[in-house]
């Protein structure tokens, strides 16, 4: 198998937490006997991915990834609108791969390939087992956020200051000062 880390790497993602990331996506692979395993952020950005040798390139995964961006917009949109999480799809893709997607909370999307004729998988065992222990690796942006806007500057908006004439100006004509 050939796990990688594909550039750019994400900012939010550090050395360690990548090593983490690709040996947990390395295992569950193997665990599940998956043919690859693709973890992908929600613009199709390739997080990690395992695959084995001769079974995709670089090119057919970023491929792969930006096709699976609206399956993955889709699962937030019905996991918003019904109120249920998560929701997991299925996906065939051509030369006999069925992908099982599981959106690892709403910044990651971890995509497991299997052979079509493969026998039916424990999909909730594995999902939940998936859910464990991808979901503390994803970065808490609350915690990036804070960080990317320490010692900037923030300039205050002077919007009011637009119309404090205006207001000034009616006050003259009703007669006030």
């Amino acid at each position: 198998m050939t796990t990688s880390m594909l550039p750019p790497f994400l900012p939010d993602v550090g050395t360690k937490r990548a090593a983490v990331i690709l040996e947990s996506l390395e295992d569950e692979v193997r665990r599940c006997g998956a043919t690859f395993g693709l973890l992908i952020d929600r613009a199709g950005q390739i997080v990690a991915s395992d695959v084995r040798e001769g079974d995709a390139d670089r090119e057919q995964l970023l491929f792969l990834a930006a096709r699976l961006v609206p399956v993955f917009l889709a699962s937030r949109t019905l996991s918003q609108t019904f109120r249920e999480w998560p929701i997991r799809g299925t996906v065939e893709e051509g030369g006999g791969m069925r992908l099982l997607t599981q959106p690892i909370l709403d910044q990651w999307l971890l995509a497991m390939a299997f052979p079509i004729d493969a026998p039916p998988l424990a999909i909730e065992q594995l999902t939940r087992r998936w859910l464990a222990r991808l979901t503390q690796l994803v970065p808490n942006r609350a915690t990036s956020l804070r960080a990317s806007k320490a010692g900037r500057t923030i300039t205050r908006d002077g919007v009011d200051l637009l119309f404090r004439q205006e207001r000034d100006d009616a006050r003259v004509d009703q007669g006030g000062a």
